[in-house]
Formats: C-alpha cells, structure tokens, sequence
C-alpha cells in the first residue's frame, strides 16, 4: 500500500495499479487469496486521481493529468563528492548548484520523493561498501507502457559503463535488472532502492527516469548516498531522437561514468565508450526471454527462442548471446551452450571486466574445471561466488557471498545455495533459520520447505519433519519438485544422522505417496524411477530391481539405471554381477554428467568393501567436474566408507 501511495503522489495511476495487480496476481497464485479490502480502496481511489485537476489527492502534492509538474518535491541537502564517506554537511557551492539543476529539471527528479523515507530507519547500514555502486532500473514517466524496457536497458548499460572504472565496484547488472518477485514493468521505487542498497551493500546509488517531449526522449538520473538517502549530485540531462533511443542510451552511459568517476576520484581517466547499447525491439526480446527465464525450468525453451530472437535483430547484443548459453546449460544442452559460448570468444576484446570473466566463468564450467569456474565467479564477483564456491566444496566462501542477499536477482535459487552451504558446514541452526526465511518470502515453494525438513532432520527433531512432510502434500509440484521428492531426501538425510526407523517411516510415506498418483501419472519415466528410489530407501530391494530392470530395459543406457542394477547387485551379495556392470560404466555418462559414470563405479566398491579403491573413484570423479553438494554426505552407498579417514578428509570443506 506504501508503494501504491507512492505512484499516487506521483501521479502514476498506470504504475500504482500495475504495482497493484501485480500483487493481486501473486496473492492469488501463492496464497489463493485476495488483497486486504484497505488495499483494494486504496487503488480505486488512486485510479480516480487523473480527473483531479490540479493532481493533488487529499492535499498530496503530485502530477497531474497531462504530466504536468506541481511542486514536486526534491532532496534539498545534497552531499558533496569529498564529504560522502565523512558524512558532514554540504557545501553552499553544491547546495547552489543543485538548487539550480533542480529548477531547470523541475519535477524530473520525482525518484527524490521517497528516498529519505525508504533510508530514514534502515538497519545494517554500516555493512554498506563506500566503493560500491548499485544502478536501479530507471523510471518510465513517458506514458505509453511498450518504452518500458528502456529502463532496465539504461540501467544495464550505465552499469557496464561503470564496471569500466577501476576505482568503483559495480554491482553485476543483472542485480540492477531485478524488480521484485512478479513485478511487470520497470519503476524505481523507495522501496526498490532501499531493496537494493540493503541487498548489494551499495552506499552509492544511481537512479533515473526518462520522460517524452514531443518525439524526444529524455533521461534524468541522480547519484545518491544511501547511508543517508540524501542527493549526492544530479547528472546532466540528455535527451534526443525517439527514434534512435539507443544512441540516447549510450549518451546517458557516459555522462553517469564521468560523474561517478569524479565522484570517486576525479585524478582517473574514463575508459573508451566501446561497443554500442541494443536497439530497443532487441533489448525488448531479451527480457521478455530474460523473464522467462527467470521464472521457471518450465519456461526456458520460451526464454530461448526470445534470446535468439534477441540476437537476430541485433547480433553483436552480447548480454543475449550470454543468456543463450546459460538456458541451454540449464536444460543440459552442453553441445549447444558450447557452440554458443564459443560464438563469444570473438568477441572478447570488446567485452568489459565483468564479461570477460562472466566468459571465462562459463567455459570453465562447461569443461567440469571447478576450481577454474570459481576464479573466474570470483573475478565477475555477485552472488555467483557462492554458487561456484559450494559445488568446489568451500562452503564457507558461499556463506560469504550469499549471506544477506535475499533481494538479488534469482534471489529464490541462491537463497536454496545459502541454506544447502550452511547445511555442509554443519551448521544446521543456520541453515534452519534461513530456510524458514525463505519460506515467509516464498510460502510457495517445495525447495525452501525441502531445506527446512533437511536441517530439522540432521537436528534429530523428527516430530517437525514428520510435521513439514504433512505440509508437503499441500504444496503443488515446483519445477518438477515433488512432495514425494522432499520424503525421500528427508529418508536420506534422517539415515545420514542416524535416525534409521524415522528414516525408513519417511520412505514409506514417499512409496505411498507415490503409489497414490493419478493412473495417468503412473507410466511416466519419471514416476517409476522416483517410486524405485522410495523403495530403495525403505531397502525394499527386490521391488526397487524389478522397476530399475524394467526401467532399463527401455533404456540401456542410461547411467543412473544402470549404477543402480549395480549398487542392488552388491546389496545383495552378487559382487560378480556388480563388477561387470561396474566394468561396463565408464563413458556412459552423457556431457554434462561431469563424472557420473565413475562416481557410480566409486558406490559400488564402497559397497563391495573395497575402500580404498573407492577413493580413487571418487576423487577421479570430482576431478572429472563432478559438483560437491549435501548429497555426497548423505548417499547411502558411501555408508561403508563414512568413517575412514581418506573419505572424512574428502568431504570435509576446503574454504
């Protein structure tokens, strides 16, 4: 209600319902529920201000009808360059200076309006960095709804600008992108900065707006300290063709890296401008892809064919070119993500820091080289560190980067990385505590239930897991996420802890929930391998080899079926058969699998009791890419080797 007064005292009706319906939409989808009856008023009445004359509601201040200004107001004690860190007053020079700009821009500056207020209480605002800066999507105030993406692509390319600069830390651009969960169209909000500066620990931020004047377009934009809230200087308007906004764009991109600049150290020379902003229907394509993307597993094929479309109409829009390769890592399309990927190599000597290294981060990655990967997150920085960090086994690292970051883009899968890295610290108070976060911000979502029934089981509170599985059944499939899924990884996870009858209840609550699936869902692949799973886990193991056999009859050769006839040959004493199926593994991993197929070959010696052996399997399979994760503790099939040295010393984090 707060964001809706907001446009309403601006004067944007379109932007308070679309806030709005947003929220509407999201109450409906997550909660089946409607908005509060204050909050549905609330927008009625906004949705009436257009016929108020003046633009004024209720004695607020605002725009009226026609856009017009009508006293606006503006931060009125701006901070000088020198005295940002310091915190003193301003000088009377700036302070004139600014007056003037804020005369000659008039009511351009609206962003002002809510800046003091989202600052006015904040807490941890000594975490933020004095050498980072943040850029938020600026602001549509043109009016018509299709110039919307010309926020996000001036944000995106102010923020390449500024990566640039040496001396300035810039927050990754796909950071500035983010608006919120279910949010349409770009607006800068108080409580989007505010989201923004706590979420990237930016002291400094940039924000904007862009308005129509007959067929120009203009762009406002103003460089705030967010400790105080308070203006730290106003850029330079720019403004030109419509018809050309690219060019506008990349006119906005150098003007805000020379204030920075001088903001920050005004001794340091400003890189070349390099390469030229997208053109608007490409950037258009792209986050509609970069939605899709965003949005679900389920919807990357659309996210995909934007991207492509994207990079048709523009070929040299790198930022498409780069999400291309990440929708077909995603899917497991190894060969295509690396033909796209090298179609970027080309191009490298235009690339700016970050996206030489966002480069080198998805070659290595692809190639299994996780040490290499995590470099090169290191060097591209964001909150990508912390995914690369888990999967090379420093934890720790991923704490640190992903601490605190629950507003940042893909905010929901990162969140899943941060409980997973407390989790192999054995910190399961923490990783309890930051799932049942996870949970108040997506109610939604089986994956932040499925961490907050991990922690509880490694804590022993079999009562609450017992419980969170009863929640489960409630909550709808989430990217192919079932409640059957979450039973089995809580089997695994009371075993690992030894909880064994609590473990073996948790798998027969899988087996029957599976067993209770529609007719239709019961003669998918996917339904009999998870059901043989379930029986795996309750040691039914004659029920769990006649649905792997069956399985694997259909297709042979698939190395997950296959390592599981092995791993049910050892349980049952058949070492011969187990040998051969683990002699006839190696090369059947498919790209991508990253050492599948010897990982597989290192369960079964562990389960023929060949220990030592088993470790040279294992560390061959993580050489070969494989990705540490809380599985590896927890795998059943490794039970034999959990308290021998080499494998404790394995397992163990490295950072």
């Amino acid at each position: 209600r707060q964001v809706i007064e907001l446009f309403g005292r601006l004067g944007d009706r379109s932007g308070a319902v679309r806030e709005y319906e947003a929220f509407a939409n999201r109450m409906a989808e997550e909660l089946e529920l409607e908005p509060a009856a204050e909050t549905k008023a609330l927008v009625e009445t906004v949705r009436s201000y257009g016929n108020v004359e003046a633009g004024e509601v209720a004695g607020r201040p605002g725009v009226g009808p026609a856009g017009q200004a009508h006293a606006l107001p503006v931060p009125t004690e701006p901070v000088s360059p020198s005295e940002m860190a310091a915190g003193r007053a301003a000088s009377p020079l700036l302070e004139t200076r600014a007056f003037r700009l804020g005369i000659v821009v008039g009511a351009t500056l609206v962003i002002g309006l809510g800046i003091v207020w989202a600052f006015s209480d904040r807490g941890g605002a000594d975490r933020l960095d004095d050498g980072r800066v943040a850029v938020a999507i600026f602001e549509n105030q043109t009016g018509r709804a299709d110039l919307d993406p010309l926020g996000r692509m001036a944000a995106d390319w102010v923020t390449q600008g500024l990566d640039q600069i040496e001396v300035v830390d810039v927050v990754p651009s796909a950071t500035g992108l983010v608006s919120g969960p279910g949010r349409g169209s770009p607006a800068v909000s108080a409580g989007d900065i505010r989201a923004l500066a706590d979420a990237t620990r930016a002291r400094t931020v940039v924000a904007g707006a862009y308005y129509l004047s007959g067929d120009s377009i203009q762009f406002q934009a103003q460089v705030v300290d967010a400790q105080s809230g308070r203006l730290v200087t106003a850029v330079d308007p720019v403004a030109g063709p419509l018809s050309a906004p690219g060019a506008v764009v990349d006119t906005l991109r150098q003007r805000v890296v020379g204030t920075v600049a001088t903001i920050f150290d005004s001794r340091i020379s400003l890189p070349p401008a390099g390469g030229r902003p997208p053109s608007l229907e490409a950037y258009r394509a792209y986050l509609q892809g970069y939605r899709a993307f965003n949005r679900s597993q389920l919807e990357l094929p659309d996210a995909l064919r934007f991207f492509y479309r994207a990079v048709a109409l523009d070929s040299s829009f790198l930022d498409a070119r780069f999400h291309i390769v990440f929708a077909h890592a995603s899917r497991g399309e190894w060969q295509a993500a690396d033909s796209n990927a090298q179609l970027l190599v080309p191009y490298r000597s235009r690339m700016s820091a970050y996206q030489r290294a966002t480069l080198d981060w998805q070659l290595a990655s692809m190639r299994g080289d996780r040490i290499g990967a995590l470099q090169a997150a290191r060097a591209r920085g964001g909150i990508d560190v912390g995914v690369e960090a888990l999967r090379a086994n420093h934890p720790g690292e991923a704490v640190d980067a992903l601490a605190g970051s629950s507003f940042i883009s893909d905010a929901y899968y990162h969140w899943l990385t941060l409980v997973e890295a407390y989790h192999m610290l054995g910190n399961f108070e923490s990783e309890l505590a930051e799932a049942q976060r996870g949970r108040e911000a997506y109610p939604g979502r089986l994956r932040m239930l499925e961490g907050e029934v991990r922690a509880l089981a490694a804590l022993g509170d079999t009562d609450q897991v017992r419980a969170r599985l009863d929640a489960s059944v409630r909550l709808a499939p989430d990217d192919g996420f079932s409640p059957g899924d979450v039973m089995i990884g809580a089997a695994a996870e009371l075993r690992a802890h030894g909880f064994g009858e609590a473990s073996l209840d948790a798998a027969e609550r899988a087996v029957e929930w599976y067993r209770s699936r529609p007719a239709e869902e019961t003669t998918t692949g996917w339904y009999r391998y998870s059901l043989a799973h379930a029986y795996y886990l309750r040691e039914s193991w004659e029920e769990a080899r006649q649905l792997f056999e069956e399985l694997a009859s259909e297709a042979p050769a698939d190395v997950n079926l296959q390592g599981f006839l092995g791993v049910l040959a050892a349980r049952r004493g058949d070492s011969e058969a187990a040998r051969r199926i683990s002699e006839s593994l190696p090369g059947t991993a498919a790209r991508g699998d990253f050492g599948r197929d010897v990982y597989w070959q290192a369960c079964i010696a562990s389960l023929l009791g060949e220990r030592e052996w088993a470790m040279e399997l294992l560390r061959d399979a993580y050489a070969r890419g494989r990705a540490f994760a809380v599985f590896l503790h927890r795998d059943m099939d490794l039970e034999p080797l959990r308290d021998y040295p080499p494998f404790q010393e394995f397992i163990a984090p490295k950072g």
